[in-house]
């Protein structure tokens, strides 16, 4: 059988969260001290944040996605369902996810 689009994602998810497995725990603790409670945020918000704090960038960039997907699953961010422009070129002008904080 054939992998759906869905399962490939996964797939590349689980592959960018496990290269990047220390990076990730890092960042799974220092997220919630970036945000405040109530806000609405993107994933590049908390990039900026973290690496203005002077947290190394991850090996690869598409650890990132995975970053929200951790912290969703820790109970810290919700989407809102809402979709915007990145202010960060390199993002392409695609629409980001808008989460909003739920816990510190």
């Amino acid at each position: 059988m054939s992998k759906t689009g869905d399962d490939l994602k996964a797939e590349g998810i689980q592959a960018v969260t496990n290269s990047n497995q220390t990076w990730m725990q890092d960042a799974r603790m220092l997220a919630p001290h970036a945000v405040t409670y109530g806000e609405e945020i993107m994933i590049e918000d908390i990039r900026r944040r973290l690496l203005a704090a002077g947290m190394d960038p991850p090996e690869s960039p598409n650890a990132w996605g995975p970053l929200a997907n951790v912290l969703i699953k820790d109970g810290v961010l919700i989407q809102t369902g809402e979709f915007r422009k990145p202010t960060d070129p390199t993002s392409h002008s695609s629409r980001k996810a808008v989460y909003r904080v739920v816990r510190r």
